[in-house]
């Protein structure tokens, strides 16, 4: 057999096709009650990689403003860069106004940034939580193009369909016939810290990308943000 023969009779192997993406999850969850004169947010501090801990004390909420705090779940080096441009224009935001932007302005302009990079989108799942101009809790929950609604409580990240029937039931009495506690943001800042503590406490149980510790900030209408840290699951 010639070695023209030969070539042509061995088989052509397909080169192999590298995939690349520019995106990881690190997972991770958090939530957000908005009450009357108050807000709740909350997250877990677990930094994931596939089945990897990276870190175990990685805070997830983001002070923007005195009564605004951003929470977000999944890329990290995503929500780095974002929440570095929203603090850079917040601050030139004050320096111009000589005042802080409101709470329901800020949820706006996070919808705008969000939507500009929305042909390479932060890989990033927000929760705006705080106080708006009459003095009540507020949250909005966004998806990574921008698009976002207010709503009474949210949750977000790889425990968000564990933790958000719990909030629906508990908080918005959904599903129950019988309702003998307040809807909606008439429920009490104790017994709203009381639900937040425990969503996120028997989420950690079932999802091993959420726990180790939980940062639990109250935000006050008066400007004021109480900040606690407390155990989850470390396993």
């Amino acid at each position: 057999m010639s070695t023209a023969e030969i070539v042509k009779a061995t088989p052509v192997r397909e080169a192999k096709k590298g995939e690349f993406s520019p995106y990881q999850d690190n997972e991770g969850s958090v939530a957000a009650y908005g009450g009357d004169g108050f807000c709740i947010v909350v997250a877990d501090t677990r930094l994931n990689l596939d089945y990897a801990i990276l870190s175990r004390e990685v805070c997830k909420l983001y002070q923007l403003t005195s009564r605004c705090v951003l929470a977000a779940s999944g890329m990290r080096a995503d929500i780095t860069a974002l929440v570095k441009r929203l603090e850079i224009d917040l601050t030139w935001y004050k320096h111009n106004h000589g005042r802080e932007m409101p709470t329901t302005a800020v949820a706006q302009y996070l919808s705008n940034t969000l939507y500009y990079k929305r042909f390479f989108p932060y890989y990033a799942f927000c929760i705006l939580a705080g106080i708006d101009e009459e003095g009540k809790g507020c949250c909005f929950e966004y998806d990574a193009v921008g698009s976002f609604q207010r709503v009474a409580y949210g949750s977000s990240g790889s425990a968000k369909t564990l933790i958000q029937p719990f909030l629906d039931s508990q908080l918005n009495r959904q599903h129950q016939q019988i309702k003998t506690e307040p809807e909606g943001n008439a429920v009490p800042l104790d017994s709203a810290k009381i639900l937040l503590r425990e969503a996120l406490t028997a989420a950690s149980e079932r999802d091993i990308h959420t726990g180790d510790w939980l940062d639990f900030w109250v935000i006050h209408a008066n400007g004021t943000i109480e900040k606690e840290r407390l155990p989850l699951k470390f396993d």
